[in-house]
């Protein structure tokens, strides 16, 4: 079976109120991490967390965002779970963290990802319009 990652761009109205928390909201928003469903901002919670490691270079377990924040394990690892499909985290040793450092070196990581997968779609449109009457056995 083939192994794929499924990425979100979602064209969201930029925040009109300028603080930090709401530009991470609207860029995790933006790139689809956070869902309309998770009412307590728990995902925003995590990520923040992770963020703030990041910055000191620690990762994270689940039992210690669960202490910190003050949310289940299961909830916490469940969303643990959403960020490593959008491919934002990484784990080792059951231990979290940020796949970069930055908020802009994450979106790099990611835009690189979806450029990337982009070039093989093309390639196969191509060969596609090429071949299509054979394919077709036209």
């Amino acid at each position: 079976m083939a192994s794929f990652r499924k990425v979100t761009v979602v064209n969201a109205v930029p925040p009109e109120e300028d603080s930090i928390n709401s530009r991470i909201q609207w860029i995790a928003l933006s790139l689809g991490f956070f869902s309309t469903r998770d009412k307590d901002k728990t995902c925003f919670r995590i990520f923040l967390e992770l963020l703030r490691n990041s910055k000191k270079h620690i990762a994270v377990s689940s039992d210690d965002l669960s202490f910190r924040l003050k949310v289940s394990r299961g909830t916490v690892i469940h969303h643990l779970h959403k960020l490593q499909e959008a491919g934002i985290i990484e784990s080792q040793e059951n231990r979290y963290f940020l796949v970069s450092s930055s908020v802009k070196e994450m979106v790099e990581h990611l835009e690189s990802q979806v450029s990337r997968s982009f070039e093989k779609i093309k390639k196969v449109s191509e060969e596609l319009d090429e071949n299509f009457d054979s394919l077709l056995g036209v």
